[in-house]
């Protein structure tokens, strides 16, 4: 009986050790923010659904995050990336010092540096060309490298760090999961993104009002 008591201790003290060096695993030198700056927590899920026009009048889903070096010294940073859901369009990435662009469910991966203290927009954007959603995991590596004469270079994995999964929603508001609006579905009124009213659909997003009173935001490509 003893033993077996002993044996049980000696197992949950190997269960909690073990939690925890998972969990020292995360290595915080670099972190997920929001644009104020409030850090985003490992393993956190985000909706965004907001749609902005860029200055090409193309329609697009912002990521929202940013990264920060937590040191006051150069940090060598890499990402993966997992597209586990691609309805359609594609996902523009831009981080952290070169832009790839991406239509179907993949893994890729990225590296480079920030500079010390910096605070570095993702500059990552789903562009739908429909209805539906694009499911991306975003998860940070510190990174060792070596000095070369233009920055950092000959990046290895060095630790883990945070991971945050963005779900980029473009929900069709006329038949979500097959729900039925209720009302007439009339249009009353058109507007371009700057409030202009226009009598026909124009390229780029359109904001329109129907008579049940729903404003819908639409892409017209």
């Amino acid at each position: 009986m003893k033993r077996q008591i002993r044996f049980l201790m000696f197992l949950a003290a190997t269960v909690f050790s073990l939690t925890a060096m998972a969990d020292d695993e995360i290595d915080n030198t670099l972190q997920f923010v929001d644009e104020a700056g409030n850090v985003i927590d490992n393993g956190t899920t985000i909706t965004r659904a907001e749609i902005e026009v860029d200055p090409f009048g193309d329609s697009f889903i912002s990521s929202g995050l940013y990264v920060k070096n937590t040191t006051d010294a150069i940090a060598g940073v890499g990402m993966d990336v997992t597209i586990s859901k691609m309805d359609n369009g594609s996902l523009s990435f831009c981080f952290p010092q070169s832009c790839t662009y991406h239509k179907t469910v993949e893994t890729f991966s990225s590296d480079g540096y920030l500079e010390a203290s910096e605070l570095k927009d993702m500059t990552t954007e789903w562009y739908p060309s429909a209805y539906g959603d694009c499911v991306v995991t975003f998860k940070l590596k510190v990174m060792d490298y070596t000095e070369g004469s233009n920055g950092p270079t000959n990046f290895s994995l060095k630790a883990y760090g945070p991971e945050v999964t963005v779900n980029f929603s473009y929900p069709d508001p006329a038949g979500i999961n097959g729900v039925e609006i209720s009302g007439t579905s009339e249009i009353v009124a058109r507007y371009t993104l700057q409030g202009q009213r226009i009598s026909t659909p124009q390229r780029g997003l359109n904001i329109v009002k129907y008579a049940d009173g729903r404003t819908v935001k639409t892409i017209i490509k």
